[in-house]
């Protein structure tokens, strides 16, 4: 079989797979919208500490939000707000320390342990875990 004839068979049969691949894992073609939390005040919000990483990592919420985080995970975190600079994290400044901002810091040692935060003023205020240096995230406030 000649090359020209195996690519019109073989073709469409990959392209099928890489769309059918591409919805399995929800992927619609599109950027991924960083999270809206509709949220009066007094309403919350949680972020998930699981696999070592904070889910959603961005998310987007009104002025008087109270946002909660939950670690399922079984290992020691802290929810430290300002921002992640240590080293030999890819991204991230060298060799200088992580600079929390004073905000809050707290640790939650085990599985589900909860911090919870109101943010009473608008801005984007940026987190991270002291304990594991590639876990960042963000809360922008409106």
């Amino acid at each position: 079989m000649n090359v020209a004839v195996l690519r019109r068979l073989l073709l469409p049969s990959a392209l099928a797979c890489v769309l059918a691949f591409g919805a399995a894992c929800g992927d619609s073609g599109e950027s991924a919208a960083v999270p809206q939390v509709s949220a009066e005040q007094g309403d919350s919000a949680q972020i998930t500490i699981r696999g070592v990483a904070f889910t959603p990592a961005e998310i987007h919420v009104e002025t008087g939000t109270e946002v909660r985080w939950l670690n399922e995970d079984s290992v020691d975190h802290t929810v430290t707000s300002g921002i992640q600079r240590k080293q030999r994290v890819p991204g991230v400044e060298e060799d200088k320390p992580a600079r929390p901002d004073g905000m809050f810091d707290e640790r939650l040692p085990k599985q589900g342990d909860v911090f919870t935060f109101t943010f009473d003023a608008p801005g984007t205020f940026a987190y991270y875990c002291d304990v594991h240096a590639g876990m960042t995230g963000e809360i922008t406030v409106d």
